[in-house]
């Protein structure tokens, strides 16, 4: 049956005819209105499973309407559905500013309060404190917590490793928020951030303030430590490119130094070639010269091989400048790993570390210093060094260079975590506690399917199809020239046409 759209127009939607048609409408889906008690336990929901892992608003909304659904229940007004989302905001954040602050004890609120205080100001009786004064924010410890971390160089290596150590001397319970998802506390933290320094002490004493302090201090350190890890693997990768690039131009240098390098190779290869079963003295020197090849030979050893090269240069720059990044890395990074294969490097920075300090060139002989598994094998023997006595013994500074480079290579493959760090953080928390529990809800945020072969099966279905765009509007497109290739190869290629103006 077709009915008018004008009769829409003139339906009367606050009429008597319209609730009895709400109510068979109702009736005929097995729906019922939203009580109070209904609201209630709404909030009471939203409250105790949501906002502990959900705070924005657009999803807030959608949850709470697949929520209605499922239970049956018709959807409050628009402005009624957002009045209760705010409500139980707000009741959550007090809830949690409250608990928050009574984790927190005395020595920890004090070095809180201390971030937002100039050096000898500090106080912790507001009506002790002045008006701040925002004219200089580098006073503040928070405002230089805030900075970034800079060029990988040692002074910021050395600068942000006091920045974490700083947070780290707050001594938040390491469980303060582990339940809680970092975006969520990640508001908090830009909060505190943009606050002004006045209104953070106006309001210093507050469970609200130490909160959003807490946030602040975790959330930074995550990200300071993200920082220190982040400079630690581009110094030494910086240090790798300006060793490569000096024995580079060196070996360019070098090259020139026996003449007629080339001819005489060539002459060495054509007389061996030609007289397979001849005496050296007698086939070789008479062509080259015995001079000239001695000449060769010593330029070989002098200049050794370009890995070793290298490595002799990152050696020289990390002994004499860079080695200074050590000790503040090993004093404020914890270093873990899941895989028992990895456990020997960690063993080797805690050996490092102990002797990091000792006057000593060599570790102790009867030392027991991790080898395998950390150190690559073609730096092994390279390690070595005799002492005075001419004993082959295991050279510290070689050792923890290369010790440095495991690292880093582990790093970068989080094999090798970091504890208190974010991108670096254990890869077992990569996927939240509760994915068993809430897969279908995970997946559906994602907006992916939960079977495996329908998954793939779009992303197949996305490829063809824009396979099939591009093979149909390439004839057609002004800015592509086709044009006829090689015998070899395939009859035609696209070469892009340089555009002007």
């Amino acid at each position: 049956m077709r009915l008018s759209p004008e009769l829409l127009t003139d339906y009367k939607w606050d009429g008597r005819q319209a609730r009895e048609h709400k109510y068979e409408i109702r009736e005929l889906y097995g729906v019922r209105r939203a009580t109070i008690q209904d609201q209630d336990q709404l909030r009471t929901w939203l409250i105790e499973t949501v906002l502990p892992h959900e705070h924005r608003p657009v999803y807030l909304e959608q949850l709470v309407y697949r929520r209605l659904r499922q239970l049956h229940i018709e959807p409050p007004t628009k402005g009624r559905l957002d009045r209760l989302i705010t409500s139980a905001v707000h009741r959550h954040e007090q809830s949690f500013f409250a608990e928050t602050d009574a984790q927190l004890s005395k020595s920890m609120k004090a070095a809180l309060q201390q971030l937002i205080y100039k050096t000898g100001e500090f106080a912790l009786d507001i009506d002790l404190v002045e008006e701040a004064d925002d004219d200089d924010p580098s006073r503040y410890p928070i405002h230089d917590l805030k900075s970034g971390a800079g060029a990988a160089k040692v002074a910021n290596i050395k600068k942000v490793a006091d920045r974490l150590r700083l947070l780290q001397q707050v001594g938040l319970p390491s469980d303060l928020f582990s339940d809680i998802p970092l975006r969520f506390l990640d508001q908090y933290q830009q909060q505190a951030a943009v606050e002004s320094i006045s209104h953070l002490q106006r309001h210093v004493n507050k469970p609200q303030t130490h909160t959003l302090l807490a946030s602040f201090c975790w959330v930074r350190q995550r990200k300071i430590t993200d920082q220190l890890v982040d400079l630690f693997i581009r110094v030494l990768k910086d240090i790798r490119i300006r060793a490569e690039d000096r024995v580079e131009k060196e070996i360019l240098f070098d090259y020139v130094r026996v003449g007629g390098k080339q001819q005489i190779l060539y002459r060495l290869v054509q007389a061996m070639w030609d007289h397979p079963d001849g005496i050296i003295s007698k086939v070789l020197y008479p062509l080259v010269g015995k001079e000239r090849l001695r000449s060769l030979v010593e330029e070989a050893k002098n200049k050794g091989t370009y890995r070793q090269s290298v490595q002799s240069r990152i050696s020289g720059s990390y002994t004499y400048h860079y080695r200074r990044i050590l000790q503040p890395l090993l004093e404020v990074l914890t270093f873990h790993s899941n895989n028992e294969q990895y456990q020997p490097l960690i063993n080797a920075l805690d050996i490092v570390a102990i002797y990091l300090e000792e006057d000593d060139a060599f570790y102790p002989a009867e030392l027991e210093v991790p080898m395998d598994d950390v150190i690559q094998k073609q730096w092994q023997s390279w390690i070595y060094q005799r002492d005075r006595r001419g004993r082959q013994r295991i050279r510290r500074v070689r050792y923890e260079l290369c010790v440095l480079q495991s690292l880093r290579d582990k790093l970068r493959c989080k094999e090798i975590w970091v504890e208190g760090a974010d991108r670096y953080r254990n890869p077992d928390e990569d996927v939240p506690g509760d994915f068993s529990d809430k897969r279908e809800e995970y997946y559906e945020s994602l907006t992916l399917p939960l079977n495996a072969a329908e998954f793939v099966t779009g992303i197949k279905t996305q490829l063809e199809a824009a396979l099939k765009m591009l093979n149909d509007s390439l004839p057609s497109n002004p800015h592509v020239e086709i044009a006829h290739s090689g015998e070899n190869d395939h009859p035609f290629r696209a070469m892009p046409i340089t555009q002007t103006g």
